[in-house]
């Protein structure tokens, strides 16, 4: 456990989640256990196979996504299930509707069920997930989405002969310890319905998931580059949306056309909204948010942000054309000093002062 689950207090969740899965089986955890690995064959595979040495064979049932989600497929009967090599092969949206698929079975108590010949019921599951796989960016999921409890694994893999030793362990009175250990462990202060501890490694899995318009905001804010600009502090969704269909790539594009999901960027980002304000020059209402210096702008009146300090976006300037434009500028003025210091040195330039 100490080589799968280096951080300890990470191998302690792990080890607290396995022991509720022995000693209260009629509780379900409303959170799964999802590890990543770098390297291929650590002993994820071990670690689920002691579980079924202990469990059964009839409680523990190992399988792939698809037959997860097969309304046929008997897991809700079984205690410990193992997603194997889950991940999606799509883009974002598909990734993120296999999220929504696997919400339900990994965190409901009741779920719905067809099996063979018979209409679709509903039925109370105790079924608790263990997830693995080779892919970072498996599944699109949020940092606080409170299904997932996310560990990852960098360290090579161990010589074959330790895996060769441990099976022979297992085999033999190995299980037998480790069940003793799981069913005498205090978890008293384990709570199976309540939210997992957030990881790193879960932080960088909603990192490398986000949808495109949000990882190209996030960055583009943090860099001070269009359409976050450091100067604008309130910008509007209109504007902003309306700067990615021109400006942004395919994927960008696509996002940006929902304006239900350029708010959701901006709530994601911790911008403060203002809704729609009346800009008495322009005379019309773009909705806006305030997205820099939040904490002083949003005890002020709404209609004094709005007029005075929203300044709205160039929508025909990309970045690489507002680079063009300051190197220029950049340039004029150096060159306009260079031209100062010249007529400096001249005599002529003293003698018409003096004059």
């Amino acid at each position: 456990m100490a080589y799968l689950f280096p951080n300890e207090k990470e191998r302690n969740h792990v080890l607290d989640w396995l022991a509720h899965v022995i000693q209260k089986t009629g509780v379900k955890i409303r959170h799964a256990v999802m590890v990543y690995s770098e390297d291929w064959q650590i002993g994820k595979g071990t670690l689920f196979d002691t579980m079924v040495d202990i469990l059964g064979e009839e409680n523990a049932e190992p399988g792939n996504v698809k037959s997860i989600l097969d309304k046929g497929v008997t897991f809700s009967e079984k205690l410990l299930v193992l997603i194997d090599e889950c991940s999606s092969t799509g883009e974002y949206a598909e990734k993120r509707n296999l999220v929504n698929d696997l919400k339900t079975i990994v965190s409901e108590g009741r779920i719905q069920k067809r099996l063979l010949y018979k209409d679709y019921g509903i039925t109370k599951t105790f079924t608790n997930f263990l997830i693995f796989t080779n892919k970072p960016d498996a599944l699109t999921i949020d940092a606080n989405d409170p299904r997932y409890f996310v560990v990852d694994h960098y360290e090579k893999r161990l010589p074959q002969e330790f895996y060769n030793n441990y099976h022979s362990w297992r085999k033999d009175k190995g299980s037998n310890y480790v069940y003793w250990y799981l069913k005498n462990r205090n978890i008293n202060k384990f709570n199976p319905t309540a939210p997992p501890p957030l990881t790193q490694a879960k932080s960088r899995m909603a990192d490398q998931t986000a949808n495109p318009l949000l990882q190209h905001m996030s960055q583009a804010y943090q860099e001070g580059q269009m359409p976050f600009p450091f100067i604008n502090k309130v910008i509007g969704t209109t504007e902003i949306a309306e700067w990615y269909k021109k400006h942004g790539s395919m994927k960008q594009k696509k996002f940006a056309d929902n304006p239900k999901e350029v708010v959701r960027c901006f709530k994601k980002m911790g911008f403060h909204e203002l809704g729609q304000v009346h800009h008495k020059n322009r005379d019309e209402k773009p909705s806006l948010w305030i997205s820099r210096d939040i904490e002083n702008l949003k005890h002020k009146k709404k209609s004094e942000v709005c007029n005075h300090v929203w300044k709205p976006l160039n929508l025909h300037e990309s970045n690489s054309e507002i680079k063009e434009e300051r190197a220029t500028q950049n340039f004029q003025k150096y060159q306009s000093t260079l031209n100062d210091r010249g007529n400096k040195d001249s005599p002529d330039y003293w003698h018409e002062r003096h004059d």
